[in-house]
């Protein structure tokens, strides 16, 4: 690329985002909005690492820069990725009259738009992109997104299941249709682009957990704990906080809670527990059942099974079930380390279970 060219572009000022610039430079063409556009422009030049210029007047924003190399859209598409919605996107709403028929400005700009619930705009530019170029499937995915967003539908789960049926492996499109169908409250159609989201990318925390709460949704609680187990290993911050609140939703849909806020089943298998481990005598046994039990629990367990199937070496009662082997883990790991959480938020049901057997 000749280092000596220059290229530009001119847009409106009304077309500028004020909410970018300080609170007593929004008035739009006065001295103040003049001075901080320029220092925004200024600013992107500089983290680009070119020459340029910027003339601000009250009805019009001229840019001009030199071509040395650098990508003006992807400088944009940069500050979207580091969570910069609005500067990136004022900054590829501005190249947009320069680039108009750019799929990379397009995509990034409808994307960033689409987060920024900027939904008309986001909806306008990711059809112009899908016109422009059909088999872009990553932005069609993204056009469904915001119309689902938007709540049309019917033209989302079109728009999605044009992808998944053209690119089975389209793990993005596969977990958007499972997740607009689930906002529907289809939640029986829902299971199977989630499961194939899952398949396809064993890793995405927020698959497992729309599937997780899918297939509570539908009363299949083992199925559902199995998932959502998985899912808060795999997550962080909000989305594993709602990951254990929709395990707690698992135990509250068989175990009911009595006037105190208890689950009373709880308490009663807690001291079954504590009563099974104080008769062991031996502390290293007894850490020994616990450690057992917490392996098998690692392998994965259903709760909520009611056949008695697991053995543990150490407990000569017979076979327990998947709560039963719960109950020892709990009882146990709060017996050797006091306040550990076990991720099965039976601490109140403990406290009880702890007093009852006192009192025994």
């Amino acid at each position: 690329m000749n280092s000596n060219a220059v290229d530009s572009f001119t847009i409106s000022t009304e077309g500028f985002d004020v909410s970018l610039l300080p609170e007593g430079a929004r008035v739009v063409g006065s001295p103040e909005f003049q001075s901080a556009v320029s220092r925004f422009f200024e600013s992107q030049f500089l983290e680009m690492g070119v020459n340029g210029q910027v003339v601000v007047t009250p009805e019009t924003i001229r840019v001009t820069w030199a071509q040395s190399g650098a990508d003006p859209i992807e400088a944009g598409i940069e500050k979207l990725q580091r969570g910069q919605l609005k500067e990136g996107c004022q900054w590829l709403e501005a190249l947009r009259a320069r680039f108009p028929d750019s799929e990379k400005l397009l995509q990034g700009l409808g994307i960033g738009l689409s987060e920024l619930g900027e939904l008309d705009r986001a909806i306008e530019c990711l059809e112009r992109l899908v016109e422009l170029a059909p088999g872009n499937h990553h932005g069609r995915v993204a056009l469904g997104v915001a119309l689902g967003r938007q709540g049309d539908w019917i033209a989302a789960e079109r728009q999605l299941r044009q992808v998944v049926e053209q690119v089975p492996g389209d793990v993005w499109g596969q977990k958007n249709l499972g997740g607009i169908l689930f906002r529907q409250g289809r939640f029986a159609e829902a299971v199977a682009p989630l499961e194939k989201a899952v398949q396809l990318a064993p890793k995405d925390g927020h698959a497992w957990l729309v599937l997780g709460e899918t297939l509570l949704a539908l009363n299949e609680i083992g199925r559902a704990r199995g998932v959502l187990q998985k899912a808060r290993t795999l997550t962080k911050g909000q989305l594993q906080n709602k990951a254990v609140a929709l395990l707690d939703q698992t135990l509250d849909a068989l175990f009911t809670r009595d006037a105190d806020g208890l689950r009373p089943d709880v308490v009663d298998g807690l001291v079954w527990a504590l009563r099974v481990l104080a008769g062991m005598g031996d502390s290293k046994a007894r850490q020994q059942l616990v450690l057992r039990a917490a392996l098998l629990g690692q392998s994965g367990i259903d709760l909520l099974a009611p056949e008695p199937v697991h053995t543990l070496d150490g407990y000569a009662g017979g076979p327990l079930t998947g709560f039963q082997v719960g109950c020892l883990i709990h009882a146990g790991v709060q017996g050797l380390s006091p306040g550990t959480k076990t991720g099965l938020d039976w601490e109140a049901e403990y406290d009880r279970a702890v007093e009852r057997s006192k009192a025994d």
